[in-house]
């Protein structure tokens, strides 16, 4: 996994690299953790490591929203990316996921 640079676009283009690589081990997981009953720890860990929670998070506070005119497509291919792997977590992990990056990510901060 990449780590982020500091510069916005790169930091996008990093983060949308490190998702897609674990948007691929899930997949290439889909029937176990279809399975499962239960959500693992450690793939939040691995995607806050990646940088995803920063998607969010306006630039001037270190993430790499830019505005509407240049973050909504670096944001969305990230979601995408993220998204098609969705089909090998269990269906819980849809919302939690999107709890766990509201909750933990404010502008930075811990809520």
């Amino acid at each position: 996994m990449r780590k982020m640079t500091g510069g916005s676009v790169a930091d996008a283009q990093t983060i949308l690299d490190n998702v897609g690589e674990i948007a691929c081990e899930f997949a290439s997981q889909r029937s176990e953790r279809q399975r499962r009953r239960g959500l693992e720890k450690e793939d939040f860990d691995r995607l806050k490591e990646s940088g995803y929670p920063l998607v969010a998070v306006p630039t001037e506070f270190g993430g790499i929203w830019e505005g509407d005119k240049i973050g909504t497509r670096q944001v969305c291919e990230i979601l995408k990316t993220l998204a098609d792997s969705f089909y090998a977590v269990n269906h819980s992990g849809l919302w939690l996921l999107e709890f766990y990056t509201a909750r933990n990510t404010v502008w930075g901060k811990h809520a």
